[in-house]
């Protein structure tokens, strides 16, 4: 199945995650599955908010949604450090 059009469009979304005031509406099972962090955060919760905490804000947390759904994404000089921290 490819996630990729659920993870576009929203569709059946079952948690939101805000970074930095923008609200990303993803899916349990590519995060669980993926994550452990995103399963022990979102076990008893449906909405999780980071604030302006995550590393390299917004636009780096939707890489990182893009490859926790199997999403290609490109890692170079100008996002490999965010990406590290966020594995963090």
């Amino acid at each position: 199945m490819d996630f990729e059009q659920f993870r576009r469009t929203g569709e059946l979304s079952d948690v939101t995650i805000l970074v930095d005031h923008t609200e990303h509406k993803l899916h349990k099972f590519p995060l669980f599955t993926k994550s452990d962090f995103f399963k022990k955060a979102l076990s008893t919760s449906v909405r999780l908010d980071l604030g302006q905490s995550f590393p390299g804000g917004k636009d780096v947390f939707g890489q990182v949604a893009d490859y926790l759904y199997s999403i290609p994404i490109t890692v170079d000089e100008n996002n490999l450090i965010p990406f590290r921290l966020a594995a963090g």
